[in-house]
């Protein structure tokens, strides 16, 4: 394998002398290739580096469908799906969800009033979310462990980045970027490219930071992280983006507070402080500027239409939709005026009853492993994740980001009855401890355990 992409990369460097698309090929084919020779609980963490780092989404020189639909994050995770099933003894197990996601979404697609991009965004939600979120629970702990460390110094130093970015009112990134500033106050973009966007990953990460401190783990770098992600999320301007993270942080305690394995210091603690942040955070003058201006007062007044145009829209199709990830396009043949900015109901107009119903009970699904596993970081972030939704088409128009959602699954980590031992050729797992495996001193020809 390694062999094949070298002889490739050469070939297209040749090509590149000639032509700057040989250029960008004979890079992407060369990346790929350093990528391949990763081991495979390596994958997931660097995808999540290129979604945060390279907005491809937003770059104005590349093409839709390379940036939201075919992205490099998507093409990376795919890798390491096909990875883990190549090593996996039990892949069978993961056939029920996926025929069944195959069957619907493809029925849905053939009557759909655009079945190319109904395929592309398919073909996105399955290898973003699906797919890792069957193979989430059984992958390798070390694959969550390290995702979840590089999440949260993400989240630190992305946090950084934006308040750096508000004090200079100036993105080094701007010149690149087809988001352009036309909002009241000065909103950070951050370097995943438009404010929404940013606003939906600081309210993930704020959750996903707040109960890892709560559970113990990493806890000086959680306690950063949740509280940059704090001010991360209110520099944004985005009030969905602060609903979002207030959302996730409330479902989350809720949980905290029906859970034994909880000590009551620890939930009063957590309720304390998460008051104390939802205090704080409105006060922002970031925030609190946009909401007094005249664009933030035409934001909320907005939010009826799309919800009045939505129901329109459904109720035309109320069963199938008009075709996964195609309720723009329907929108804009219905005459709106103004685009249709909520992808929770977006993707109701899209699938239906019928989609949504398969969407529902496959999250509460994922929900319930979590929760199987005590991770409420992993919960909070898919609840943030779906409220971010309903200020912008966040997965709607922007398929590519649901690889969120599905690193969300997989830095869960394992199931306790998982049994790695069980996964052919999976990566060896280190050794344990002499002591742990020296035989025990025997008396009498009966075995007894050292005192």
């Amino acid at each position: 394998m390694p062999v094949a992409l070298g002889v490739a990369v050469l070939g297209l460097g040749a090509l590149s002398a000639f032509t700057a698309l040989g250029s960008l090929v004979a890079l992407g084919v060369f990346a790929l290739a350093l990528v391949c020779c990763l081991p495979t609980r390596v994958l997931p963490s660097v995808v999540l580096i290129g979604v945060v780092l390279v907005p491809v989404g937003y770059l104005a020189a590349v093409p839709e469908i390379g940036g939201r639909y075919l992205s490099p994050g998507l093409v990376l995770l795919l890798l390491w799906v096909v990875k883990s099933l190549l090593t996996r003894a039990d892949r069978q197990a993961l056939a029920g969800w996926l025929v069944v996601f195959v069957v619907v979404l493809g029925g849905l697609t053939a009557t759909s009033i655009n079945p190319v991009r109904s395929s592309l965004w398919t073909l996105a939600l399955l290898v973003g979310a699906v797919l890792p979120g069957l193979l989430g629970p059984r992958a390798d702990p070390r694959t969550a462990a390290l995702l979840l460390r590089t999440w949260l110094v993400l989240g630190v130093g992305l946090g950084g980045f934006a308040v750096a970015e508000s004090v200079l009112q100036v993105n080094p990134l701007t010149g690149l970027l087809s988001t352009e500033q036309h909002w009241a106050v000065y909103r950070v973009t951050t370097t995943l490219g438009h404010p929404l966007v940013s606003g939906a990953f600081f309210a993930v990460t704020g959750c996903l930071a707040w109960f890892t401190f709560l559970r113990g783990r990493l806890r000086r770098l959680a306690l950063i992280c949740f509280a940059l992600s704090g001010f991360g999320t209110a520099l944004t301007g985005s009030r969905s983006g602060v609903y979002a993270l207030l959302g996730g942080l409330a479902v989350g305690m809720v949980l905290v507070l029906l859970s034994r394995r909880t000590g009551v210091a620890v939930k009063v603690a957590g309720l304390a402080a998460l008051a104390a942040g939802a205090a704080a955070i409105p006060h922002v003058s970031v925030l609190a500027a946009r909401s007094s201006s005249q664009e933030g007062a035409a934001s909320v007044s907005y939010r009826q239409y799309v919800f009045d145009l939505a129901t329109g829209l459904f109720l035309r199709h109320p069963v199938a939709g008009v075709g996964p990830g195609t309720s723009a396009q329907a929108a804009t043949a219905a005459g709106a005026q103004l685009p249709l900015e909520n992808a929770a109901l977006g993707t109701l107009v899209s699938v239906g009853v019928v989609g949504c119903a398969l969407l529902v009970a496959f999250l509460g699904h994922l929900a319930w492993r979590a929760l199987r596993r005590h991770q409420l970081g992993t919960v909070a972030g898919m609840v943030a994740f779906l409220l971010a939704g309903s200020a912008f088409p966040l997965w709607e128009t922007n398929p590519a980001l649901l690889v969120l959602l599905g690193l969300l699954v997989v830095v869960a980590g394992p199931e306790p009855d998982h049994d790695l031992s069980a996964e052919a050729g999976a990566e060896a797992a280190p050794p344990l401890p002499r002591r742990l495996t020296r035989r025990p001193r025997t008396v009498a020809g009966l075995a007894h355990p050292r005192r």
